[in-house]
């Protein structure tokens, strides 16, 4: 992931934003330092990545995603057939913002985002 994150320097990167993937989240801490030294903004989709060091990201409420997983799984054990039940989906709800982070990658967070966001971090 640090080589990886390194190699994008090269490329003039105004930002990077990191998918929910195993190998950059389990690799984050060396593309938080990255970011830090090199004044990279760096967004993810996971909150908790935010929790980490990123600046700031948008995710679902797992709290709430459990509920309505657990609801789909009563009807089935009820005797619903799966194939009659829709598909859903969970809102993007959760909206994380890392201010601390943000000084070290030399950003600087506008208000508007503050006053949406639903946890701010600041380490």
């Amino acid at each position: 992931v640090q080589t990886a994150a390194l190699s994008l320097l090269d490329d003039d990167v105004d930002a990077i934003w990191i998918p929910t993937d195993n190998t950059v989240v389990s690799g984050v801490a060396a593309l938080i330092i990255v970011c830090e030294d090199n004044d990279i903004p760096l967004f993810a989709a996971d909150v908790a990545t935010v929790e980490q060091g990123a600046i700031g990201g948008i995710g679902i409420d797992y709290y709430q995603l459990g509920v309505e997983c657990g609801e789909v799984a009563a009807r089935i054990l009820g005797g619903e057939d799966p194939a009659d039940i829709p598909v859903k989906s969970v809102d993007l709800t959760d909206t994380y913002v890392n201010t601390a982070a943000a000084t070290r990658m030399n950003v600087t967070i506008p208000q508007a985002v503050l006053d949406v966001a639903t946890n701010i971090i600041e380490e």
